[in-house]
């Protein structure tokens, strides 16, 4: 699987800059990736909902555009921890990207020390994360096509004629069916112990057979019914053993 990285910089000589170290970087290292470059931030938001980046450098003064409100932008889009990378020419920046979980900071005029400084950070994360290769599903929705990591969905819920896809952070909204999402999700341990709903079985909290409910990592309270009983409690208790045979 390639690296995908995105450079946002209104300026082409930083754009190239890092293109050209990054590129190098890699190429040293045998790893495969696809780089993206964008002059605004715009045309970077555009392609967050199309393509799932690792890494994303980003210039803070893009002339008419501030990158931190940008950075709080793709927050919102993409579902999975992309790391941001912030290049500017001024300190003073620093403390203000703290609260978005800024990877790091690199203050220009960058140079290829630095660079491959922060590229030695990000592939120690990267490969921690990837150790167990976190898999992804695609899905039509309202809006588009979008890509998600099945680790960030909780649940899919029938509500007025759509159905609603609850991830850790975003809820999006399709037209299908709950018998084509039991079909496509149930080898992720998916299952559907309501009409109405498809769970992921590692993001329940509470299972409260006397009540016959569930509830969700994210607080919300799910019905089991009558009919599915029975077929809930074997699949939950399978998905418990199996977790333990993990460990």
């Amino acid at each position: 699987m390639k690296i995908k990285i995105a450079i946002c910089d209104d300026e082409e000589i930083i754009r190239k800059q890092l293109v050209n170290t990054i590129t190098e970087y890699f190429s040293l290292k045998n790893i495969d990736i696809e780089l993206f470059e964008y002059s605004n931030g715009y045309s970077l938001l555009k392609e967050c909902s199309k393509y799932i980046f690792s890494f994303i450098f980003l210039d803070i003064d893009l002339g008419e555009q501030n990158g931190v409100e940008i950075a709080k932008m793709i927050r919102k889009i993409q579902t999975n921890p992309v790391n941001i990378v912030f290049v500017t020419s001024y300190a003073e920046y620093q403390t203000k990207v703290l609260s978005i979980h800024t990877f790091d900071y690199l203050l220009k005029p960058i140079n290829k020390k630095k660079i491959h400084k922060v590229l030695d950070d990000l592939m120690f994360w990267y490969n921690s994360e990837t150790s167990n290769l976190k898999e992804r599903v695609t899905f039509k929705t309202i809006n588009g096509l979008i890509t998600i990591y099945i680790d960030d969905l909780l649940y899919f819920e029938y509500n007025n004629r759509r159905i609603d896809i609850v991830t850790k952070t975003h809820i999006y909204h399709m037209y299908d069916k709950i018998k084509s999402i039991v079909s496509k999700m149930n080898k992720y341990d998916f299952v559907s112990p309501h009409a109405a709903y498809v769970i992921n079985l590692k993001e329940v909290s509470q299972y409260i057979k006397s009540e016959n409910r569930i509830i969700m990592t994210n607080g919300k309270n799910i019905p089991i019914s009558q009919l599915k009983t029975k077929k809930f409690k074997e699949e939950y208790l399978n998905h418990i053993n199996k977790t333990w045979e993990r460990k």
